[in-house]
């Protein structure tokens, strides 16, 4: 079958933010029902990002994307949600490990993005 082939990718999902939000409300509603841990995360570029020109901080923005491709699972699901922030659903996870993702993602966003001093990565987590 067709569908078995289709659409492979390897890291964490990257979908358009309309996508996100029926995902997130699919899976708040999944969550409720079989009484699982999911979390949402937002990941915020802040620091010295207001002093980048249009093109830096796209390139920056990137960068913060592709760490969440190879930081997060390949069951995480993440969209741009501002020119600054990136919102992440974590499935079946607990704080401890959703923090453990986190903390992978800045490590390789960091020695990635060394040209770039003064930026710093805030992150705020949440149940769903």
């Amino acid at each position: 079958m067709g569908l078995q082939n289709s659409g492979a990718y390897t890291g964490a999902l990257d979908v358009d933010y309309r996508q996100f939000t029926k995902l997130y409300e699919y899976m708040k509603n999944l969550a409720r029902r079989v009484n699982r841990q999911y979390r949402l995360v937002m990941l915020t570029l802040a620091g010295e990002m207001e002093k980048l020109g249009e093109e830096d901080k796209e390139k920056v923005m990137e960068k913060l994307e592709q760490a969440v491709r190879k930081g997060m699972r390949s069951t995480d699901i993440f969209t741009r949600f501002s020119e600054h922030q990136l919102l992440v659903l974590m499935m079946e996870i607990d704080d401890e490990k959703a923090e453990t993702a986190v903390g992978r993602v800045e490590r390789i966003f960091f020695s990635d993005n060394a040209a770039q001093p003064g930026v710093i990565l805030q992150h705020a987590m949440t149940d769903i």
